[in-house]
């Protein structure tokens, strides 16, 4: 097994997504059931049938995001990685390329006041 620092990050930045994708697996206590609205979804992903993709992230307010692009289906694994800071709309475009046909892929991004968002989870279709 390598022991570069490099390997030990991947491993750890897995472990995360993973974590992440799993989700804590317990439920809000009674008070916490009351009436509270929705947040609104606030990052985006698109992809299309030559492997390309779009993730639009928006009212985001630190200063630096990190995003990941994890391909869901089979094994989950981190296909890229981009740290974003957002505009003066609290807004980014992340476009990128490379993604497999037939595979499932999902945004994840995390930022220390924003904490972590995911997208909706989107399929690669191919047009063949």
């Amino acid at each position: 097994m390598r022991k570069s620092p490099t390997w030990r990050l991947l491993l750890l930045m897995a472990g995360v997504v993973l974590g992440l994708i799993a989700g804590p697996g317990v439920t809000a206590p009674a008070a916490a059931a009351e009436f509270t609205p929705a947040a609104a979804q606030r990052l985006t992903l698109e992809v299309n049938s030559n492997g390309s993709y779009v993730v639009q992230g928006r009212n985001y307010k630190d200063s630096v995001v990190d995003v990941w692009i994890v391909k869901v289906s089979g094994r989950d694994r981190v296909v890229d990685h981009q740290r974003v800071s957002p505009g003066g709309d609290d807004a980014f475009t992340i476009r990128g390329w490379g993604l497999v046909c037939s595979e499932t892929y999902q945004a994840v991004s995390y930022s220390h006041k924003d904490d972590w968002d995911r997208s909706d989870r989107e399929r690669v279709r191919c047009d063949r």
